[in-house]
């Protein structure tokens, strides 16, 4: 049997006061910190074969140190010990015989000054002096526990520098930085939109800001606390929902507008004014598709301004770029590897499931289809957002991504445009903007063969 012994001793605490016991110290927010940058640093240094135990002292500050050492060294089994507090060693080395001899073990021991001291005396001869957050490890094999051999020892500002030297830290300020910067877009795109809700373009960049920000929240998912991330991205995915419909009609404007230019006699009996562009624009003689659209499209462009004006929203937002200012990373991540490697391993991984996707879906099937070219868009988002900061350049990727975007788009749109043209012909019209409905449904259903033709193999 080997046993890996990692001493800790518990992080900056509360003082003594007459209205709280020793007991009941608790950590201070700098002492949690401080213990949630360093520990990381010890990863490297721990057997990633053997089970992982930790053995507290039931002390409030103690065991909270325990709970950010679980979560960093991914141990699921922390257990308090009366005799760390009471710096019992013989009640410790009873407990350590009492373990399965015949199976290796990291035992992480979370106490108090000066039993941490006499107890690494006991295991290797020499008295180290922890301070607050310090650690040392020792490795047993057998016989009295005075063999024990100590492999390192470090002091919370040794632990700081062997953090800084990962460049950890750095990659993910950079990826804060990011994320602030499109924090910082979704205001400015509501700002354009507010100032000018009949532009298409306004409403479509506010969108698209909105979903760049929630892929890379969902990329960088394994590295954000979890609550944190589920928080940000349940106002985020709330907004983007206001502005689906809006945007479909806006796309299919655009569908009409090709299909009047081609055939103006199915459409409409004269076209004139601006038809890209605002949609506000007048639009003479009988373009009955467009006057259902202009209508439709209004009495959504109220909703959606109404949506995000309140004061909720604004609010929201604002409390995004707070959160993202001071984001909460994970204590747990792994610093065996770099955080450039592993988000290159991680978008690496999701392109090839995107490409496995791609080569075996059943293109007869819209939500499947739909679905695909939403997993398009966020992986184009999140490699133009964090390529710079990938051990890999992908650009390449990038471009079958817009390439796939592109293609599938034609196909979803027109499905789309298809099914809101069908709810309109169902509506009590006159029989001549029927007709114009089913001739552009029925360009739409030519639209959709084609993209089926040029997807299938």
């Amino acid at each position: 049997m080997t046993i890996q012994f990692v001493f800790i001793r518990h992080g900056i605490a509360e003082t003594c006061s007459e209205d709280k016991s020793d007991f009941s110290r608790r950590l201070t927010v700098k002492g949690r910190q401080r213990l949630a940058d360093t520990l990381p640093s010890l990863l490297p240094f721990l057997d990633e074969h053997q089970e992982r135990q930790i053995w507290t002292s039931p002390l409030v500050r103690a065991v909270e140190t325990a709970e950010i050492a679980a979560d960093i060294f991914n141990v699921e089994k922390v257990i308090n010990c009366e005799f760390i507090a009471e710096g019992y060693f013989n009640g410790f080395w009873n407990a350590v015989e009492e373990l399965d001899q015949s199976a290796d073990c990291t035992i992480i021991v979370v106490g108090h000054e000066p039993y941490m001291g006499y107890w690494s005396q006991a295991l290797c001869g020499a008295f180290l002096p922890f301070k607050k957050g310090a650690a040392a490890g020792f490795v047993y094999q057998k016989g009295d526990p005075g063999t024990s051999e100590l492999q390192w020892f470090l002091q919370p500002e040794r632990m700081e520098m062997l953090s800084d030297k990962t460049g950890s830290s750095k990659t993910l300020g950079k990826i804060r930085e990011t994320l602030i910067m499109h924090a910082h877009q979704i205001l400015t795109e509501r700002d354009n939109f507010l100032k000018d809700p009949s532009e298409p373009e306004t409403a479509h960049q506010l969108r698209i800001s909105i979903r760049k920000l929630r892929s890379l929240l969902t990329f960088i998912k394994p590295f954000q606390k979890a609550k944190q991330n589920a928080a940000m991205q349940a106002v985020l995915k709330s907004v983007v929902a206001e502005f689906s419909y809006i945007r479909e009609l806006d796309v299919l404007w655009q569908a009409c507008e090709t299909f009047a230019k081609d055939h103006p006699d199915q459409i409409s009996d004269q076209i004139s004014g601006q038809i890209s562009g605002q949609i506000s624009g007048q639009i003479s003689g009988d373009s009955s598709i467009f006057a259902i659209l202009k209508e439709e499209r209004l009495r959504e462009e109220g909703r959606v301004v109404a949506g995000v004006s309140t004061t909720d929203i604004i609010t929201s937002f604002h409390d995004i770029e707070d959160g993202l200012e001071e984001i909460e990373w994970k204590n747990n991540i792994d610093k065996r590897e770099s955080i450039e490697t592993q988000i290159s391993k991680s978008f690496s991984g999701l392109f090839e499931e995107f490409e496995q996707e791609a080569a075996s879906v059943d293109y007869g099937d819209a939500a499947v289809v739909h679905a695909l070219r939403i997993k398009a868009k966020k992986l184009r988002y999140v490699l133009n957002s964090l390529e710079p900061l990938m051990e890999s350049k992908l650009g390449i990727n990038g471009i079958e991504l817009k390439k796939a975007q592109e293609t599938l788009g034609q196909l979803c749109d027109a499905r789309r445009n298809k099914q809101i043209l069908e709810r309109f012909d169902t509506r009590d019209l006159p029989e001549k903007s029927h007709l114009a409905l089913r001739a552009v449904i029925d360009y739409q259903d030519r639209v959709i063969s084609e993209s089926l033709r040029s997807l299938k193999p």
